[in-house]
């Protein structure tokens, strides 16, 4: 269970940082292509709207779409944060970071090509920075997977200095049992002087 909870927290603290820079790749994208964008949205309103393509783009585009992949990826990071606490022990690697970064491999596969990745489409009149920002989104989920190993390691210790606090005091007359047969010597030492 310890595994399971330390995993759920590194994922929502990893799970943040990696939403934060799909939001930022995916509002860059949308910033890149504000023309196309613009274009596309005006094919589809009704002309009869009293709102114009720009203000759509401008006024929700470009705050809702960056905020909605970024709580989507928060939501995949805590998800495989869970699994990541699950399935640790089976991970291929030796440390954290590296057992994190062989999910993070996982976690492009499925984010991209299932996930949030997925939802939205991009028209770009014909350019290359959506290719852009999925490749670039290979470093991040690769990024994402190490933050989760090092939280990993973080938080087990966190627990496990909580756990030795919670342990019962010492009893006074403890700290001369643990003396050792050099502090007697320098207390003889002491004294004599």
């Amino acid at each position: 269970m310890t595994s399971v909870s330390q995993g759920l927290k590194a994922g929502l603290a990893a799970g943040a940082i990696y939403a934060a820079i799909i939001g930022l790749l995916h509002l860059g994208t949308l910033l890149g292509c504000n023309a196309s964008q613009i274009s596309y949205i005006a094919a589809r309103i009704p002309p009869s709207s009293n709102v114009s393509a720009s203000e759509i783009f401008y006024g929700t585009d470009i705050v809702y779409l960056p905020m909605v992949y970024g709580v989507l990826t928060l939501i995949f990071g805590v998800i495989f944060g869970l699994v990541f606490g699950l399935v640790y022990s089976r991970l291929p690697g030796s440390t954290s970071k590296a057992k994190g970064l062989s999910l993070g491999v996982a976690v492009f596969l499925i984010v991209a090509f299932v996930g949030p990745g997925f939802l939205e489409e991009y028209t770009c009149g014909g350019s290359l920075l959506p290719y852009l920002t999925f490749a670039l989104s290979v470093p991040a989920a690769l990024a994402f997977g190490y933050l989760l190993g090092t939280f990993y390691d973080s938080f087990g210790r966190l627990e496990r200095q909580e756990t030795e606090e919670r342990k019962e005091p010492e009893h006074w007359s403890d700290a001369f049992r643990k003396r050792t047969p050099q502090d007697t010597h320098d207390e003889k030492t002491l004294s004599t002087k």
